[in-house]
């Protein structure tokens, strides 16, 4: 599970590293935060990944050698332990999911929508607040499947599920498209 971790030189560089006095003019961060902390929470983000996909796959296996998790009557049946188990583990998919968000709208200024991954004004005024918007809409949708899950309510649980995964697939996709149409092209130039 230490695989993603590209040894300590992340970490070390957060610690000893100061604030370099240049401040990113879309995102209001000192460039310091790029340097130091964005590559650690990024291989933070892919070790918690990496843990979670792991220790799920796991969980399952082992829960399939036991009666309570079993395939009947053309039905997969699961004991209350089960369900609140994997409810406690699809809550922390949502949040990797909005973390990945968070994280995606700082790629976006290596890699926007640009010419040549060039960061675009539709980038700025589009893109990047409906990623962290995502961001902040996933991670509130957790006490709801949490609630959901622990109480046996299925259906709000996957419908909470469903209309977060759609809505961030639905954002992302027209995020950019929208900006483009409603913001005055003398904004985006």
């Amino acid at each position: 599970l230490a695989a993603p971790l590209d040894g300590w030189t992340s970490v070390d560089a957060l610690v000893t590293g100061r604030g370099l006095g240049e401040i990113e003019p879309y995102t209001g961060h000192d460039l310091a935060f790029f340097v130091h902390w964005l590559p650690l929470e990024n291989e933070l983000y892919a070790w918690a990944l990496l843990t979670l996909v792991a220790t799920a796959g796991l969980v399952i296996v082992l829960y399939a050698l036991t009666p309570g998790l079993r395939w009947a009557e053309g039905r997969l049946h699961l004991t209350a332990r089960v369900r609140r188990h994997l409810t406690v583990f699809g809550a922390g998919v949502l949040l990797l999911l909005a973390w990945g968000h968070r994280l995606d709208a700082y790629a976006l200024l290596g890699g926007g929508s640009g010419e040549g991954g060039a960061f675009t004004a539709v980038d700025q005024l589009g893109a990047m607040p409906a990623r962290f918007v995502l961001a902040a809409a996933t991670a509130l949708a957790v006490p709801v499947v949490l609630r959901a899950g622990w109480a046996g309510q299925r259906r709000l649980a996957f419908w909470t599920v469903t209309a977060v995964v759609a809505g961030a697939l639905l954002v992302r996709a027209a995020s950019t498209w929208v900006t483009a149409r409603v913001v005055p092209p003398a904004v985006l130039a």
